[in-house]
């Protein structure tokens, strides 16, 4: 029988018996346990409980109706999946930084997102319409390699899977996976923070002439074989 604990002022985490479950390690095969947590209620979650064992996966499910999740809710270890509410608003700051999952789902009314949520085995995520603003430290140090917009996203522009600003005058986020030289267009005014962060294989990046600001380790952890900065780039961040 399901134990169902609050976890926020009007919300309830129902904790299901586990399923086991085989997998092969190395050449052995061995037993984890898997668990759901279903997030039922209404408004604000703020902590769910987990087993911390490398043995004990879990999933968490968030029903329609919950609003918000607050800051660290659901940074927990040995997390693999997590499927939103499109009811959801807020997420707060690190609400899944400790987590396993590869790839989220963000559904169109969520107006807000805090920093530094997504951990470094995050493969891919969208950023919907509603989401005025996405801090590119949600995924500055993960592995993402896929963005997805709507093909008309009112803040943000996609051109071959790098994300700018609408105007297309900040280049954000160059995807981990990039393994070509990169030219970035005139008319690009600013390198973002943490826009080729980790990009470890891309050999070139061709900064032109209309660029005067670099971000905050927006090349940083790169292993470039030409880098050339134009005098007109007149601030450059730490990193």
């Amino acid at each position: 029988m399901a134990e169902e604990k609050s976890c926020g002022p009007s919300a309830v985490a129902k904790y299901h018996d586990y399923k086991k479950e085989t997998y092969y390690s190395g050449n052995t095969n061995r037993t984890r346990y898997r668990y759901v947590i279903e997030i039922t209620g209404t408004g604000r979650v703020d902590s769910i409980e987990t087993r911390n064992s490398p043995d004990c996966r879990h999933d968490i499910i968030v029903h329609e109706g919950i609003t918000e999740l607050a800051d660290g809710c659901f940074s927990k270890y040995y997390v693999d999946v997590i499927k939103l509410p499109k009811s959801l608003k807020k997420i707060g700051n690190k609400c899944f930084a400790s987590t396993d999952i590869t790839s989220i789902e963000l559904h169109e009314g969520l107006e807000e997102i805090g920093e530094y949520n997504f951990p470094n085995s995050l493969t891919s995520v969208n950023i919907p319409d509603s989401l005025k603003f996405f801090p590119i430290t949600n995924i500055g140090s993960s592995k993402v390699s896929t963005l997805k917009l709507t093909e008309n996203h009112v803040n943000y522009a996609l051109v071959n899977g790098v994300l700018y600003n609408k105007e297309k005058t900040e280049i954000l986020y160059c995807p981990r996976n990039k393994k070509q030289s990169f030219t970035i267009p005139n008319g690009v005014k600013r390198i973002g923070d943490y826009c080729f962060n980790c990009v470890q294989e891309m050999p070139v990046v061709i900064i032109p002439p209309t660029v005067t600001e670099i971000g905050k380790y927006a090349l940083a952890h790169l292993n470039l074989k030409r880098l050339t900065i134009p005098n007109t780039v007149t601030s450059v961040g730490e990193g």
